[in-house]
């Protein structure tokens, strides 16, 4: 399992940690109990680790009644040995877990995510955990990518989804104040998690984007970024001009550029933006050479066309990502195309003209 892999799985332990722990003690509103359950249908691996919180929990409670010396009692003798200070369980390193126990468990587990169960069980016991003062560690910058053709999908700690399309990659830098993700390229599509005490900012080249509780999608292509809403409200500025904002609302996109930004008000493009979401491509009425440059963000086979001329014809059509037959069956039913294919590579070329009778 990678570092990455890791992390995530972490999170979504110490996610899974607090929900036991809310339950235990019955203290969750019903809005809360339907975010748990919004939390428990986001993925099966979510559903396995809340099992296996408690699941530990029920063994940590009988070992401590065979015990002969409470756990209450061994945490009242660590506070004797020297200066302690409460710690979130969250924050809790958990070094001196038993290197038995460790070996045993490393190779499928990280040794974090049992600190956060165990962190679990001790508070369903009733117990205070402690633990001599340490350096807070500094927040990580974590880097995810996407490579060519490849899709994925990540729960960040906050809850946040994000989509990553093909060729891409982010970097997220979470602390006390804030939530940032940097679109160091490609396209994603963030389903922001609540906050009300960090806000959550993208930047992408020279623009910041502030969400407002949001859904929305950020496009950085060569010579622009492309942002469209679907939900909520995001505000765009360029970096060191916090004068200069633009709002998009649902439904709304904007194509910023060195030298403007275009705002447009269109559900429909926005939709159509969207549609790799869905493994989609859809083109209206848009150029060959625009529905070219799509397929080949996806493909291993390379589509190349060999006319200046058809480039600029318009095309129309719902495409699944990887279909390239439907997309070569719909240029040889277009009047003067024809579509070949040579190896890995997919030319589109003038059809020869029919022989006169």
């Amino acid at each position: 399992m990678t570092e990455k892999n890791e992390h995530l799985r972490d999170m979504i332990a110490g996610q899974a940690a607090a929900f036991y722990i809310a339950h235990r003690e019955g203290n969750l509103s019903d809005e809360e109990e339907q975010e748990f359950l919004a939390w428990l249908r986001t993925s099966p691996m979510h559903v396995a680790e809340y099992l296996s919180v408690s699941g530990i929990a029920k063994d940590v409670e009988r070992a401590a009644k065979r015990s002969d010396t409470p756990l209450a009692a061994l945490v009242e003798q660590a506070k004797n040995g020297g200066e302690v200070h409460a710690i979130d369980p969250a924050n809790l390193s958990f070094e001196n877990f038993s290197a038995r126990r460790r070996a045993r468990e490393t190779a499928t587990r990280p040794a974090l995510r049992w600190a956060m169960l165990a962190a679990a069980c001790l508070a369903v016991a009733g117990i205070t955990l402690f633990a001599v003062t340490r350096p807070e560690p500094k927040p990580k910058t974590l880097e995810f990518a996407a490579g060519h053709g490849e899709q994925r999908t990540l729960q960040l700690s906050d809850r946040t989804i994000a989509h990553l399309n093909s060729d891409s990659a982010i970097t997220i830098h979470f602390d006390d104040h804030k939530r940032l993700v940097n679109v160091a390229r490609g396209e994603v599509y963030f389903e922001v998690g609540k906050d009300a005490k960090r806000p959550f900012l993208v930047t992408a080249g020279a623009l910041l984007l502030e969400d407002v509780g949001t859904a929305f999608d950020v496009f950085r292509k060569p010579d622009s970024t492309l942002v469209s809403v679907s939900e909520g409200k995001v505000s765009i500025q360029e970096k060191g001009r916090k004068g200069h904002v633009v709002n998009l609302h649902a439904g709304e996109q904007a194509k910023v550029s060195d030298k403007q930004i275009v705002k447009s008000a269109d559900a429909a493009t926005v939709r159509k933006t969207t549609a790799w979401l869905k493994q989609e491509i859809v083109f209206d009425r848009d150029t060959i050479a625009k529905a070219v440059i799509e397929f080949n963000r996806y493909n291993r086979t390379q589509i190349v066309i060999d006319d200046a001329e058809i480039a600029q014809l318009p095309i129309s059509g719902r495409f699944h990502l990887y279909d390239l037959q439907s997309f070569a069956a719909l240029l040889d039913a277009t009047p003067g195309v024809r579509a070949i294919t040579e190896g890995d590579t997919f030319h589109i070329t003038r059809a020869p003209k029919a022989p006169r009778e």
